[in-house]
């Protein structure tokens, strides 16, 4: 528990202070003479101190409502740029891929050419399979 003052003001009878509970965060009152506790302003009605009581805990669930937005779009934020950093890597991959096969054919085209597709009663000869883009290699 906390000392919260009241920056000069007393809007509480004399001997009672203002206190703020660590574990709620609401504002109870202290009255040093009885040294007894209570969650309403002295002297207030029990209909007033269920009111300011209320009107706290309200306040407090704005701001963890807040808090836990403010984490959630970031984390969605984050995913969201991870998304889009998988999908670009992909996408080149895919070129990289369509590239190599694109190149392989032609090779294989080229292969049938030279060869005049005589070979192997004009099937594919050996060299036809060798590398199929950069570095792969089939069989």
């Amino acid at each position: 528990m906390s000392h919260a003052g009241s920056g000069g003001r007393h809007l509480h009878p004399k001997g009672w202070e203002k206190w703020r509970c660590h574990s709620s965060g609401l504002l109870y009152y202290y009255d040093r003479t009885t040294k007894s506790r209570q969650w309403g302003r002295p002297g207030r009605t029990t209909e007033q101190q269920c009111m300011e009581m209320m009107e706290q805990f309200m306040q407090r669930m704005m701001h963890k409502m807040r808090a836990w937005r403010e984490e959630r779009d970031a984390k969605m934020d984050a995913s969201v740029q991870s998304i889009r950093g998988d999908m670009r890597t992909l996408r080149a991959e895919m070129q990289c891929m369509g590239r190599s096969l694109q190149m392989g054919i032609m090779a294989v085209a080229r292969d049938k050419a030279m060869d005049g597709g005589a070979q192997n009663g004009g099937g594919h000869s050996e060299a036809s399979f060798g590398t199929v883009g950069v570095g792969s290699r089939l069989g």
